[in-house]
């Protein structure tokens, strides 16, 4: 049970409390399982306590790091990444964002390294994936599926025109991530067709454990869940954050996993375990949160490099892209300008 829910006292209404990350997963010390310490977001370590505040890096945003066009940017940029966050005791990051931009004001659009190109997002995802999970911090990718505009995110409904919209358009980052070994994924607060994302079992069960092969765990986006026993039937394998303050997402207990059969439940741990020892998360030890754990010398503790802030402005300078009509390839008219957005 430890396994497959977020610790509920982790959080105080929507605040991590003091010494504890974004998501935290107790360690299982009689099986030799280490903890989980999960931290925001794809593009550095979220500073949620104004103690944290100058202690790490201020990187540029997941779009401005794709805009650079270069992978081997994108895999450095995760990988120092993934350094800070594990100094800071973290051996999980929610994050890359892998949302396709499909609503010109979608709130996160910014966060995504996927920009609006299916085959240029799967290409950075790929990159990104090898980065983080190189220096032991496992990814998990989000938000699966169609999340494209933070307005009403709990409650709209997304319709794809047909499968070959979700396979051709929204699938192909994490099908890429797949090819890297990625570790987990997250399923959205939205709806597709008619059923949340979370308690979907056509996308989770079909599309990404089925015809993706996706051998990692599912994670669900925090209170993202209504209905957790149909979370559970429909593939989730992990309900976060494991508090309740909204009063729409109660924590799995036992009677819910033995409702659910023994093997269905070792199939969700087994997944866990596969995506977090695949991706070397589990290879250094991390602190433990609470019980007198370490955990706040850690978050607290200065871990910024000076390699950090140069190549932070590395990739803040070569995200912006000077476009030249070379050899007249564009059909422009001379002494028109012409702004590409």
């Amino acid at each position: 049970a430890r396994l497959t829910s977020g610790l509920g006292f982790s959080w105080d209404k929507y605040n991590p409390r003091e010494g504890f990350f974004a998501g935290t997963v107790l360690d299982v010390p009689r099986l030799g399982v280490p903890a989980t310490n999960a931290m925001d977001a794809g593009a550095g370590f979220r500073t949620t306590d104004g103690r944290i505040v100058g202690t790490v890096t201020s990187w540029p945003s997941g779009l401005a790091a794709s805009t650079a066009w270069d992978t081997d940017l994108m895999r450095k940029y995760a990988s120092a990444i993934g350094k800070e966050f594990r100094r800071k005791g973290a051996n999980q990051i929610l994050g890359p964002s892998v949302d396709l931009a499909r609503v010109f004001r979608g709130g996160r659009n910014v966060e995504s390294i996927s920009g609006e190109d299916p085959n240029f997002a799967a290409e950075q995802t790929k990159a990104y994936v090898k980065g983080m999970q190189g220096e032991g911090v496992s990814c998990v990718a989000k938000h699966f599926i169609m999340n494209t505009q933070e307005t009403n995110r709990n409650s709209h409904n997304n319709i794809a025109t047909s499968k070959r919209d979700l396979w051709e358009v929204h699938y192909p980052p994490f099908v890429a991530g797949i090819e890297a070994d990625l570790a987990a994924v997250m399923c959205s607060y939205n709806g597709v067709h008619g059923e949340r994302a979370c308690e979907n079992a056509d996308l989770l069960h079909g599309d990404l454990k089925g015809k993706m092969g996706f051998k990692g765990f599912v994670m669900s986006d925090w209170w993202a869940v209504v209905d957790k026993g149909k979370g559970m039937k429909s593939g989730l394998d992990q309900v976060q954050p494991g508090n309740n303050p909204s009063g729409n997402t109660p924590p799995w207990d036992l009677n819910d996993l033995k409702g659910a059969g023994k093997d269905y439940v070792n199939d969700m741990v087994s997944r866990f375990l596969y995506g977090m020892i695949t991706s070397n998360a589990f290879e250094e030890p991390v602190c433990n949160p609470g019980f007198g754990g370490a955990c706040p010398q850690k978050l607290f503790a200065h871990v910024q490099q000076s390699s950090d802030k140069q190549l932070a402005r590395e990739v803040g300078a070569a995200s912006v892209v000077l476009l030249k009509n070379q050899d007249n390839t564009l059909p422009l008219k001379q002494g028109v300008k012409v702004a590409l957005l």
